[in-house]
């Protein structure tokens, strides 16, 4: 895929204001981008401030955009505000792919017949309970919650 992984820090050559601004005040406001090189190589630049199950499924939503061949996403400039373009579609599709990336059908199936719960699942791959409770429903695979 022609992928390098970037963990933003201020050692990592970014000039330390955008990066105090991005760790900082923004740092709740964005997971993980991707940036298409001039030589046709990307750089996804992950945030670190993010809990480590929500930067799994950052990379791997990064490397569905990448693997599905998205557009990549344009800033655009309106009346001195700068917005970022947003394809709901395949924002969904490269979480579906990137879900499944993390827990296979396989892994779901060995689960619930090892009896495991939806908090086992989660820790065992470090990914969220949302995440686990997503494919389940989506595969029709019922795991028990041991909060319930």
């Amino acid at each position: 895929m022609d992928m390098r992984v970037l963990m933003l820090n201020p050692q990592c050559g970014v000039p330390q204001e955008i990066c105090e601004q991005l760790l900082g005040a923004d740092s709740s406001h964005w997971s993980a981008g991707t940036l298409h090189l001039p030589c046709g190589g990307k750089l996804v630049v992950m945030n670190p401030t993010h809990e480590i199950q929500r930067q799994h499924a950052s990379l791997m939503e990064e490397v569905a955009h990448i693997h599905l061949k998205h557009k990549p996403t344009q800033l655009i400039h309106v009346n001195g505000i700068v917005l970022r373009s947003w394809d709901d579609s395949a924002e969904k599709q490269a979480y579906w792919v990137g879900a499944a990336a993390l827990l296979p059908e396989r892994v779901i199936k060995g689960s619930r017949t090892l009896g495991k719960t939806i908090e086992d699942v989660a820790e065992e791959h470090a990914v969220s309970i949302p995440l686990v409770k997503f494919r389940t429903q989506i595969l029709g695979i019922p795991l028990n919650s041991s909060l319930s």
